[in-house]
């Protein structure tokens, strides 16, 4: 990390510890329909095991809101 930007393993890290103390309580899986479990727990798992960054968290986020839009 550099002045408070990370990159690479140490944003993945970040994005994981934010999804244990943060998203997984915001995106509890059976509070929301059937059709957005699936997504939900799909991006808990690629949270949780590194494999996503910050701009694919925010499309798959983005992609989660537009399926409970309709």
């Amino acid at each position: 990390c550099v002045r408070a930007l990370c990159e690479g393993f140490n944003a993945k890290e970040n994005l994981k510890n934010m999804n244990s103390l943060v998203l997984k309580r915001l995106l509890f899986p059976l509070s929301f329909p059937e059709n957005v479990v699936p997504k939900i727990g799909q991006l808990n798992a690629q949270l949780d095991s590194l494999a996503i960054n910050a701009e694919d968290l925010k499309v798959q986020l983005r992609t989660i809101q537009q399926l409970l839009g309709s």
